[in-house]
């Protein structure tokens, strides 16, 4: 007789819920030593300090990323959630037209759209 270890897939919250939480990218990634852009709204910079929701926390906590990131703070005190957070999608709708266009589009624009704190 065998036995079966099934882990539950963890929820994600439907909103960007603060606790505290930032990641530090350290620039490990090849071809992206300056920033990492993990989608529209998270490019995040190489040795800055950068707020993310619980969502985007455990992701990257969770995901073959984790490496590339420190992580800061954990889920043990909530703040509500991000100031500004819209339950938009974090990525164009046409993404199939814009695949490997991330790097080229992320090259400190500057735009709101760009990195706004999270989500």
């Amino acid at each position: 007789m065998r036995s079966t270890h099934i882990r539950p897939r963890r929820k994600h919250a439907s909103d960007c819920e603060d606790y505290g939480q930032a990641v530090v990218y350290r620039g490990s990634i090849p071809q992206h030593a300056q920033a990492f852009v993990l989608d529209k709204h998270h490019r995040i910079e190489m040795g800055r300090v950068f707020p993310v929701c619980g969502n985007t926390w455990r992701m990257l906590k969770e995901s073959r990323l984790a490496p590339h990131f420190d992580f800061i703070g954990d889920f043990s005190h909530h703040y509500g959630l991000f100031e500004g957070c819209s339950k938009a999608l974090p990525f164009n709708t046409n993404a199939g037209a814009n695949a490997g266009t991330n790097a080229a589009n992320s090259a400190g624009t500057g735009s709101s759209d760009e990195s706004c704190g999270c989500c």
